[in-house]
């Protein structure tokens, strides 16, 4: 399991969304981040762009969508954003 950390603006989307996620989805959202954390290469990433700390990544888990860095050295996967999709 890689190291992990939280950008600032992950931990403030984080709190806007905990005030309207309902039970499952933030079930839906733990496990996302438990798979990314323990399988950063996860085969459902898909690349964003490349970032001063290494690849950035998203990472759809419906309704969700966390973008993600994974620094190499030491193997650090930093969550950098989180989105939910509004129906």
């Amino acid at each position: 399991m890689a190291e992990f950390r939280f950008a600032p603006t992950f931990l403030k989307q984080l709190l806007e969304l905990d005030q309207v996620l309902s039970r499952e989805e933030r079930g839906i959202l733990d496990e996302a981040l438990a798979e990314l954390a323990t399988n950063p290469e996860h085969p459902d990433r898909f690349a964003s762009q490349y970032g001063p700390d290494g690849p950035e990544f998203l990472f759809r888990r419906d309704p969700f969508l966390i973008g993600f860095s994974v620094a190499t050295s030491p193997h650090v996967v930093i969550f950098m954003s989180v989105f939910r999709r509004s129906w």
